[in-house]
């Protein structure tokens, strides 16, 4: 077993303590992280969680020695991405968002991908009336 880093250096530190995570929100995307670093991921949340490697296993249907060795940060064998996806959505939960409410002091995390999804879907618009136009010129 790998020698134990203090959470609080790590880059997803404050995920850990933040009340939306694994409610509302999974904390940092996982899917650029490499083996090792993925392996402390689950281990830190599983941690904060208070999850057993036991009751793991049994709902991600992965064995406890393959959960075990993400633990333990084995990592001398590659884990399947789907086999990785379950025990994820395990420790982690099944949300999507990662938009963290704790970079905007005042809670309007929300409200700026509302508007951000206005604005695409006003140049959405734009580009389908733009492309009328040169059809229409083009004489199609």
């Amino acid at each position: 077993m790998k020698t134990r880093q203090d959470p609080s250096t790590k880059p997803y530190y404050r995920c850990l303590s933040c009340q939306n995570f694994r409610k509302a929100c999974g904390g940092i995307p996982t899917r650029g992280m490499d083996l090792q670093n993925w392996c402390e991921y689950m281990r830190d949340v599983k941690d904060v969680a208070r999850l057993t490697n036991a009751y793991i296993a049994q709902a991600a249907e992965v064995s406890i020695k393959t959960i075990e060795r993400i633990m333990a940060i084995n990592i001398d064998q590659d884990i399947m991405r789907a086999t990785a996806r379950r025990i994820e959505l395990v420790i982690v939960g099944d949300v999507g968002r990662h938009i963290c409410e704790l970079d905007y002091n005042d809670g309007t995390a929300t409200e700026k991908v509302n508007k951000l999804l206005e604005e695409i879907d006003y140049w959405r618009k734009e580009n389908d009336r733009k492309a009328r136009i040169i059809d229409k010129l083009l004489g199609q």
